[in-house]
């Protein structure tokens, strides 16, 4: 599966991600769209990728403002459309195994017949 990062300055270039950062508004939305899977952190793209029903998995770290918050609805705020991470300190400290076992159940549930997928 190919890696591309958007975003305002490339992090994962040692990962071997192709580098999209400054990509514009218009291509990001198309990339997303096209995209298998749209993994990140509770941002812009994020919402895009909920509203066009890209399977995704959100990253979001704690706001000490709120004790709990969801600001997504439809297919994350249900689950069907993917996985929001609630992370207990900043995002960049989650450990990369709940992201990794979160992009294999997403994609898990995007393989599975129709049938099986509902409960």
């Amino acid at each position: 599966m190919a890696v591309a990062e958007v975003g305002l300055v490339p992090v994962l270039k040692a990962a071997g991600a192709a580098d999209l950062t400054g990509l514009p508004l218009a291509g990001t939305i198309d990339l997303i769209r096209n995209a298998a899977l749209f993994i990140g952190i509770d941002s812009g793209p994020a919402h895009v990728a909920n509203a066009l029903s890209t399977p995704a998995v959100v990253i979001m770290g704690k706001d000490p403002r709120y004790e709990r918050r969801m600001p997504y609805s439809g297919g994350l705020a249900d689950g069907f459309g993917g996985v929001v991470i609630e992370h207990s300190g900043p995002s960049g400290e989650l450990p990369p195994e709940r992201v990794i076992e979160a992009v294999r159940a997403v994609l898990a549930k995007r393989t599975m017949p129709a049938e099986a997928a509902t409960p």
